[in-house]
Protein backbone atom coordinates (compact mmCIF):
# COMPACT_ATOMS: atom_id res chain seq x y z
CA UNK A 1 0.00 0.00 0.00
CA UNK A 2 1.06 3.43 -0.76
CA UNK A 3 1.20 6.35 2.17
CA UNK A 4 -0.12 9.81 0.80
CA UNK A 5 2.30 13.14 1.90
CA UNK A 6 -0.19 15.41 3.81
CA UNK A 7 -2.02 16.61 0.61
CA UNK A 8 0.51 19.14 -0.53
CA UNK A 9 0.76 19.29 -3.81
CA UNK A 10 3.88 20.23 -4.86
CA UNK A 11 4.44 22.67 -8.40
CA UNK A 12 6.53 21.35 -11.06
CA UNK A 13 7.67 25.27 -11.10
CA UNK A 14 8.71 26.16 -7.35
CA UNK A 15 10.33 22.68 -7.14
CA UNK A 16 12.55 23.94 -10.15
CA UNK A 17 13.52 27.17 -8.41
CA UNK A 18 14.71 25.25 -5.63
CA UNK A 19 16.57 22.94 -7.47
CA UNK A 20 18.05 25.82 -9.56
CA UNK A 21 19.19 27.73 -6.27
CA UNK A 22 20.84 24.79 -4.82
CA UNK A 23 22.92 24.56 -8.34
CA UNK A 24 23.99 27.68 -8.09
CA UNK A 25 25.50 27.18 -4.24
CA UNK A 26 26.25 24.00 -5.05
CA UNK A 27 28.81 25.94 -7.60
CA UNK A 28 29.61 28.84 -5.31
CA UNK A 29 30.37 26.13 -2.37
CA UNK A 30 32.63 23.95 -4.99
CA UNK A 31 34.52 26.47 -7.18
CA UNK A 32 37.50 26.50 -6.00
CA UNK A 33 37.84 23.23 -5.23
CA UNK A 34 36.05 20.95 -8.02
CA UNK A 35 34.93 24.15 -9.82
CA UNK A 36 31.40 22.29 -10.81
CA UNK A 37 30.48 22.79 -14.70
CA UNK A 38 27.08 22.94 -15.12
CA UNK A 39 25.68 20.47 -17.61
CA UNK A 40 24.00 22.47 -20.65
CA UNK A 41 23.19 19.25 -22.98
CA UNK A 42 22.84 16.07 -21.15
CA UNK A 43 20.34 15.87 -18.45
CA UNK A 44 21.45 12.82 -17.03
CA UNK A 45 23.75 14.82 -14.79
CA UNK A 46 23.70 18.17 -12.98
CA UNK A 47 27.64 18.61 -13.08
CA UNK A 48 31.13 17.45 -13.96
CA UNK A 49 33.93 18.13 -12.10
CA UNK A 50 37.01 19.08 -12.13
CA UNK A 51 38.18 15.11 -11.30
CA UNK A 52 35.97 14.06 -14.26
CA UNK A 53 33.09 12.74 -11.83
CA UNK A 54 29.27 13.45 -12.64
CA UNK A 55 27.20 14.67 -9.91
CA UNK A 56 23.19 14.45 -9.60
CA UNK A 57 22.35 17.33 -7.22
CA UNK A 58 18.98 16.74 -5.35
CA UNK A 59 18.20 20.00 -2.79
CA UNK A 60 15.61 19.82 -0.24
CA UNK A 61 14.17 22.71 1.39
CA UNK A 62 13.25 21.77 4.54
CA UNK A 63 14.89 22.15 7.94
CA UNK A 64 17.26 18.99 8.43
CA UNK A 65 15.63 19.45 12.35
CA UNK A 66 12.21 19.10 10.83
CA UNK A 67 13.44 15.79 10.02
CA UNK A 68 16.00 13.21 11.00
CA UNK A 69 15.15 11.34 7.31
CA UNK A 70 16.22 11.67 3.86
CA UNK A 71 13.57 11.73 1.77
CA UNK A 72 14.76 9.21 -1.51
CA UNK A 73 12.53 9.51 -4.26
CA UNK A 74 12.26 6.19 -5.73
CA UNK A 75 10.09 7.16 -9.13
CA UNK A 76 7.80 9.31 -11.00
CA UNK A 77 4.60 8.48 -13.03
CA UNK A 78 4.39 10.99 -15.78
CA UNK A 79 0.99 12.42 -16.82
CA UNK A 80 1.29 10.15 -19.85
CA UNK A 81 2.19 7.01 -17.45
CA UNK A 82 5.47 7.15 -18.36
CA UNK A 83 7.66 5.32 -15.10
CA UNK A 84 10.61 6.94 -14.39
CA UNK A 85 13.26 6.70 -11.95
CA UNK A 86 14.01 9.09 -9.64
CA UNK A 87 16.75 10.19 -7.16
CA UNK A 88 19.61 8.24 -6.47
CA UNK A 89 18.25 4.97 -8.92
CA UNK A 90 17.69 7.40 -11.65
CA UNK A 91 21.85 8.81 -10.73
CA UNK A 92 22.29 5.17 -11.61
CA UNK A 93 20.61 4.31 -14.53
CA UNK A 94 22.28 7.48 -16.04
CA UNK A 95 26.00 6.21 -14.44
CA UNK A 96 26.32 9.44 -12.13
CA UNK A 97 29.20 9.30 -10.58
CA UNK A 98 27.98 11.02 -7.24
CA UNK A 99 24.64 11.48 -5.96
CA UNK A 100 24.83 14.45 -3.48
CA UNK A 101 21.56 15.16 -1.18
CA UNK A 102 21.43 18.78 -0.32
CA UNK A 103 20.23 20.16 2.81
CA UNK A 104 19.82 23.88 1.46
CA UNK A 105 18.70 25.54 4.63
CA UNK A 106 22.20 24.16 6.55
CA UNK A 107 23.99 24.14 3.81
CA UNK A 108 24.73 20.76 4.44
CA UNK A 109 25.74 18.24 1.42
CA UNK A 110 26.00 14.37 1.72
CA UNK A 111 28.10 12.73 -1.00
CA UNK A 112 26.80 9.35 -2.08
CA UNK A 113 28.58 6.71 -4.49
CA UNK A 114 24.79 5.67 -6.43
CA UNK A 115 25.53 2.23 -6.71
CA UNK A 116 26.50 1.52 -3.14
CA UNK A 117 23.54 3.66 -1.62
CA UNK A 118 20.83 2.06 -4.33
CA UNK A 119 22.28 -1.32 -2.98
CA UNK A 120 21.56 0.14 0.60
CA UNK A 121 18.37 1.28 0.22
CA UNK A 122 17.00 -1.67 -1.70
CA UNK A 123 18.08 -3.70 0.59
CA UNK A 124 16.51 -1.75 3.64
CA UNK A 125 13.55 -1.08 2.22
CA UNK A 126 12.79 -4.50 2.03
CA UNK A 127 14.13 -5.47 5.16
CA UNK A 128 12.35 -2.76 7.30
CA UNK A 129 9.20 -3.14 5.02
CA UNK A 130 8.92 0.17 4.12
CA UNK A 131 5.94 1.47 1.53
CA UNK A 132 6.21 4.17 -0.11
CA UNK A 133 4.59 7.92 -0.01
CA UNK A 134 2.90 8.80 -2.69
CA UNK A 135 4.27 12.75 -3.01
CA UNK A 136 1.33 14.81 -5.54
CA UNK A 137 2.73 17.18 -8.28
CA UNK A 138 1.79 18.97 -10.58
CA UNK A 139 3.89 19.74 -14.13
CA UNK A 140 4.62 22.94 -16.08
CA UNK A 141 0.85 23.17 -17.23
CA UNK A 142 -0.86 22.17 -14.74
CA UNK A 143 -1.06 17.90 -15.04
CA UNK A 144 -1.02 15.69 -12.00
CA UNK A 145 1.44 13.38 -11.79
CA UNK A 146 3.22 11.46 -8.44
CA UNK A 147 6.79 10.54 -7.50
CA UNK A 148 7.03 7.91 -5.15
CA UNK A 149 9.69 7.79 -2.14
CA UNK A 150 10.68 6.26 0.95
CA UNK A 151 11.71 7.91 4.15
CA UNK A 152 14.93 6.95 5.74
CA UNK A 153 16.77 7.81 8.76
CA UNK A 154 19.91 9.84 7.82
CA UNK A 155 21.69 7.75 10.63
CA UNK A 156 20.88 4.37 8.95
CA UNK A 157 22.31 5.56 5.77
CA UNK A 158 25.56 7.03 7.57
CA UNK A 159 26.01 4.07 10.15
CA UNK A 160 25.93 2.02 7.18
CA UNK A 161 28.99 3.54 5.64
CA UNK A 162 27.00 4.17 2.62
CA UNK A 163 27.67 8.61 2.50
CA UNK A 164 31.61 9.05 1.25
CA UNK A 165 31.26 12.19 3.69
CA UNK A 166 29.51 15.02 4.75
CA UNK A 167 29.62 18.90 4.30
CA UNK A 168 28.56 21.31 6.53
CA UNK A 169 29.37 24.53 4.69
CA UNK A 170 29.74 27.73 7.55
CA UNK A 171 28.69 31.11 6.17
CA UNK A 172 30.19 32.66 3.07
CA UNK A 173 30.49 29.24 2.03
CA UNK A 174 33.74 28.03 4.18
CA UNK A 175 34.22 24.41 4.07
CA UNK A 176 34.69 22.67 6.77
CA UNK A 177 35.41 19.38 5.42
CA UNK A 178 36.59 19.22 2.38
CA UNK A 179 35.42 16.51 0.00
CA UNK A 180 37.79 13.83 -0.59
CA UNK A 181 38.75 13.07 -4.47
CA UNK A 182 39.11 9.00 -5.36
Amino acid sequence: MTKKKNGKVFNFRDQMRVGDKGEAEFIKIYKKKLNPVKSVDDRKIDFTLNNGYTVELKTDSYSMEKTKNFFMEKNTILPDGKDIPGGPWRSLEHKVDRFVYYYITEKSLFWFDPKALCKFLDKYIKENKLQPIAIPNKDSTGNPFHSYGYKIPRSAVVDAGVCLFEDKVKTHYKIVKPPKES
